[in-house]
């Protein structure tokens, strides 16, 4: 098992999360969440103030899909306990992925603790295996929900 998978799995069942997740309303749980306009392509950033919560900052000009997933990412290096207190700018675009590279290694392991946590993947796994003479189209409807 994926540890940050593990990680997002054990946050879906302590506080019974289903979905589709309201992650703005549970994240505020863990940090206070603000927008701006950040440089360099950047989609969010986590500020660890030197009291108080942690801040998921946002790009203000993104999507309302982008922004979900873009939480759930801020909310994993907050909640995987070996990014706690790195701050970095994160990027939709990993043009670097497969870098040797501590960041990029961070960015894929919230990457996957996000989507673990928006679609988990015993719900996935559910759909998937109650839908699977049927076609792609309704697996689609039921993951836009």
């Amino acid at each position: 098992m994926i540890p940050e998978r593990q990680i997002a799995r054990r946050l879906i069942s302590r506080h019974s999360l289903t979905v589709p997740v309201d992650i703005e309303k549970f994240a505020l749980n863990f940090a206070d969440i603000d927008e701006d306009s950040l440089p360099n392509g950047v989609d969010g950033i986590v500020f660890y103030p030197p009291k108080g919560r942690p801040q998921i900052i946002l790009e203000k000009s993104q999507h309302s899909n982008r922004r979900r997933f873009t939480i759930a990412h801020e909310l994993g290096h907050i909640s995987i306990p070996w990014h706690v207190g790195t701050i970095s700018g994160c990027h939709s675009e990993l043009e670097n992925i497969g870098a040797p590279d501590p960041y990029w290694q961070g960015e894929v392991e919230s990457n996957s603790f996000a989507s673990e946590l928006l679609m988990p993947s015993a719900w996935l796994n559910t759909i998937i295996n109650a839908h699977a003479s049927k076609s792609m189209k309704l697996l689609m409807q039921h993951a836009r929900a």
